[in-house]
């Protein structure tokens, strides 16, 4: 998560309403969910907690399915980056 934060603030820019910025608060909440998990331990199931934790907080059908698919680009980036296996 720290590596792709990294990589989205140089791609992205910093801009106040930007990308980047929409991005944080789910790259937050996927590392507190899954800080002490090997990547390869982030199954369908616990993906789909970290949803069920979106909606408790009230987000949109809407916003939780862009936090969902935030963190499944966020998983295939690091796949593309050779950070994590590709048979996840």
């Amino acid at each position: 998560m720290d590596a792709y934060r990294v990589w989205a603030r140089e791609y992205y820019g910093e801009e106040r309403d930007g990308r980047y910025q929409h991005l944080l608060p789910t790259i937050r909440a996927a590392r507190e969910m899954f800080a002490d998990l090997p990547a390869i331990e982030v199954t369908p199931k616990k993906l789909k907690t970290l949803r069920q934790g979106f909606i408790n907080q009230g987000y949109t059908r809407g916003h939780v399915n862009a936090c969902v698919r935030r963190v499944v680009s966020i998983f295939a980036w690091a796949v593309e980056e050779e950070m994590v296996p590709g048979s996840l």
